[in-house]
Order: structure tokens, then sequence, then C-alpha cells
């Protein structure tokens, strides 16, 4: 089993970090187990959040990104061809509008019926050379994808090659969907949403390829510590282990930034603390929702928005011969009946957060509550277990190492799970290690 984040609908910060950076008029604090949350103190006159971060960024890489650090970092000095689109709240704070986009690197879209044209935005520039954005690396972009995690969104969204991807001419690209079966595709707002997710962030084509190498054909060893991106933010200061020093790109074809520099510390020690002391104005990751409610309680401003973004429990299934009892849906059902859902919400999201009935957001088109049929209830999960035969299982519990929230709701879990006659064993994990673990039980990965 693997709890890769619960099921809980949080709130966050979008996990469009450059976004929250440069539009927000506050600087804030999200936890990541509860992405909505922020807590503020008041940022410097001079237009600089100062930060902290728990762990330094694993790559610079956009398609080969492993935790939440390398996500932010990498929307901050890369662009994709699109962006989530927002609406303003009534506080004046933004929220995702759905599944819907908006341009960003593509100044325009055609829509076919199973294909999509993308015009590509003049003059952009590449940060720090004289190199010119040209469907070329859009292209080169896309193509380095299939040798990354992210080939199968790609694949499961109707991308399924690199020779479905077409230059037209410099400023335009036109990319074909078909499912894995060669079937053209109609174009989706969710297929359509994969051209704004991190790990489509656009290279530079000039300064990558001439480093890929037979052992190294997509160039990711050079691009894990070299920034090839249109901006936002550039890396001015970098000392790995120690801090990073961003500022906004000059004369860049975004609008400037309201925060000009970001710097950023790696420390092991309590962001909690520097967040009280004024050490930082602006937290983001290291800090419990139970230590983000504490926060609130003397004094800082905690900001929260709802998003799309959840946590998930997702139980391994497949033919007996594989999975054991785990094949049997009555038992997965009971699984589901026995998980702590509402002292989740309370013990550990401090609600900031809600029940999620689906995979997907409930404003995409795809939308089905269909896990509204469960709660927790372990009288009829132990009568379905009898059902099934009580059949002994012994499995690991997957959760992010290092994670207090989500080490606590494994917890909850497993005492839960022991109750029905199901052993656990917490299984701390990487967030790199998560993904293999998932991947060594998907087919295709």
């Amino acid at each position: 089993m693997v709890f890769g984040r619960l099921f809980t609908r949080a709130t966050a910060v979008p996990l469009m970090a450059a976004l929250a950076i440069t539009m927000t008029a506050c600087s804030s604090s999200s936890p990541k187990a509860s992405p909505g949350a922020s807590t503020t103190t008041s940022p410097s006159a001079t237009g600089t959040i100062t930060t902290a971060w728990p762990a330094d960024i694993t790559s610079l890489d956009p398609a080969n990104l492993s935790t939440n650090e390398d996500h932010e970092l990498s929307r901050n000095i890369y662009q994709t061809l699109e962006l989530p689109a927002f609406k303003t709240q009534s506080d004046g704070s933004l929220n995702f509008d759905g599944a819907n986009v908006t341009p960003y690197l593509a100044s325009s879209w055609t829509i076919g019926t199973d294909s999509i044209t993308y015009h590509i935005r003049q003059g952009v520039k590449f940060y720090g050379t004289d190199d010119t954005l040209t469907a070329n690396d859009v292209k080169f972009s896309l193509d380095r994808i299939f040798s990354t995690p992210g080939a199968g969104d790609l694949e499961a969204n109707g991308l399924q090659s690199p020779d479905d991807i077409h230059v037209v001419d410099d400023q335009t690209l036109e990319i074909d969907f078909k499912t894995t079966a060669g079937t053209p595709t109609p174009v989706t707002p969710t297929l359509m949403a994969i051209f704004d997710q991190h790990y489509t962030g656009i290279v530079d084509q000039k300064l990558v390829a001439p480093h890929e190498t037979p052992s190294d054909p997509t160039g990711a060893m050079w691009l894990r510590s070299n920034p090839a991106g249109t901006g936002p933010y550039y890396i001015a200061q970098r000392t790995p282990g120690s801090d990073i020093v961003l500022k906004a790109v000059p004369n860049a074809w975004t609008p400037t930034p309201d925060y000009q520099e970001v710097d950023i510390r790696i420390t092991t020690g309590s962001v909690t603390s520097l967040l009280q002391q004024g050490g930082i104005n602006f937290g983001e990751y290291g800090m419990t929702n139970q230590q983000v409610d504490t926060l609130a309680k003397s004094g800082l401003t905690v900001d929260w928005e709802d998003t799309g973004n959840f946590d998930m429990f997702a139980i391994t299934s497949g033919p007996a011969d594989q999975v054991g009892p785990l094949a049997n849906p009555t038992v997965r059902q009971a699984i589901a009946y026995a998980l702590p859902y509402d002292e989740v919400l309370k013990n550990i999201i401090f609600g900031r957060g809600e029940r999620d009935e689906s995979i997907v957001s409930p404003t995409a088109p795809e939308y089905t509550p269909a896990w509204s049929m469960y709660s927790t209830d372990l009288s009829k999960s132990m009568a379905l277990m009898t059902q099934a035969g009580n059949p002994k299982i012994n499995v690991p519990l997957y959760y992010l190492q290092g994670d207090v929230d989500q080490t606590n709701t494994a917890i909850l879990i497993q005492a839960n799970l022991k109750q029905i006659g199901i052993t656990t064993t917490l299984t701390p994990e990487t967030q790199a290690g998560l993904f293999d673990v998932v991947d060594a039980r998907s087919s295709p990965a």
C-alpha cells in the first residue's frame, strides 16, 4: 500500500510557486502536507522575500524533478506553453479556475479534432544568452520527456511519441493525439492541461544539446546543475546545501514581479522558529499543520486557498498470484471503510482541507464522486473482511520520509487496519523512492 498522500483536498498556495511569489502582496508560509495554508509576517520594504527550505534541490532539470523544492524552483526559472487559469477571490487572492488554462510561452493555440497547433510567443529570450525561443526548443523539450518519468503522463493523456510533435515553422508547433492503440483521440481540458505541468518547462536546445552523450542522450546530467530557461527569475547565487538567491529577469517579456529578489536559506533548523523570530518573512516547507495552527494562534496571518491538490492512499491491485488477497475487491472495500478520514481532517490537517471524492478536481469534466460511498465504518469493514474469508494480510505501508503529517497519518491508518486484521509495516521512503514503488506496480510505469 502506498500513502502517496491521503484522500484530502487540501488548501494551498498553488504549486505554481512562481505566481505565488510574483503576484501576491504579502509573503506567506504553506506547509507541504496542507498545501493551502500560509503564514505571514511583513515582507521587507525592498521587495525581497526571505524564506527557508529544510532541503536543497536535487535537480534543475524540469523533466527530472523529485521534490516540492525542485518543482518550485523549476517554476521560477522555467516557463511552460500554458499556465493554469486563475480566478480572483473575494479577498483578492487567486485560485485555480478548474482545469482551464491560459497562454504563457504559447501566445495562442488552435484546437483541431485530435490535435493542438501552438503559436509560440515571439521575442522571448533564454536568460543569459542571445538565444530566442522557437518551436524547435519546444519540440526538443517535449521530446526529451519520453526518456523521463513524465513519459507515462504524456502517453496516458494521448501523446504517444516524439513523432507526434511537429515543427511547422519557427513559431508554430503541432501536436497530434491518439490512444495507445493508435486511434486519434479528441483534445480534452485534462489533455491540454498537461502542457502547464512543471515537467513540460521549455529548455534552450542550443545550450543543452552540446551536453548530450551516448550515456546521457537528453543532457540530464548537465541540466541537473545548470539552468537553461526563460524566467521569470534567474539564479543569481547558489551554494549547494546552503543558499539560493533568485532575482527577477531584467527586461523580461512578463510583468515585473512584486518581489525583485528571493533569498532561500537551506536549513536543518526549525522553520517555525525562524518565522516567530522574524529571521524569515515567508515559510513554505518544513512545518506540520499543527505548527501552522500554533503560528496562527500566536498572531501570524495564515492565508489559504482551496486547490485541486490532494493526498492519495493507493492500494496495490492485480491478479491474485501477484498481490494475494488484495486482488479481492471486497478486501479493498473493507480497507476503504477502515480509513480514518475525519480524524485526519481534524487532527492532522486542522480543518484546512476536505474529503476528496475523485482522483480529479471537481471542476474537471471527468469528475465522478465515486468515493463518496465510503466513510469510516469499522463494523462494516470487519463484516466485509469476514465475507472475504478473513485473509491474513501483512503488507508495507509506504509514505514520505521525514514528513511528520504523513507519518502521523500513516500511524492512524495502521491502527485502523489492525482492527480489521490487516498488519502493515510502516515504510518511509524518499519522494523518488515513492515514485519507484508506484512505477514498479504500474503497467506501463
